[in-house]
């Protein structure tokens, strides 16, 4: 996780990852990717999680974009 770096501005999320090299040595794995978040998920709940060398993200659906029952009055 050190070596791993989230950010998001707006909607667009990126995602480095960047192992160093030994010493004086150039870094001797880089990564980066951007993605764009659609309006209906939640930037602000995003987590992420790390297992196994695996990095998982976990945007949620914004509440105002879920679905909700509306009473009927009588």
């Amino acid at each position: 996780p050190k070596h791993v770096n989230i950010e998001v501005t707006g909607s667009t999320l990126i995602v480095r990852a960047e192992e160093p090299g030994r010493d004086d040595q150039p870094p001797r794995l880089r990564f980066e990717q951007t993605l764009s978040i659609p309006q209906f998920l939640d930037a602000d709940q995003l987590k992420a999680t790390l297992q196994h060398g695996l990095l998982s993200l976990k945007l949620p659906i914004k509440e105002s974009m879920k679905p909700r029952r509306i009473e009927i009055d009588t």
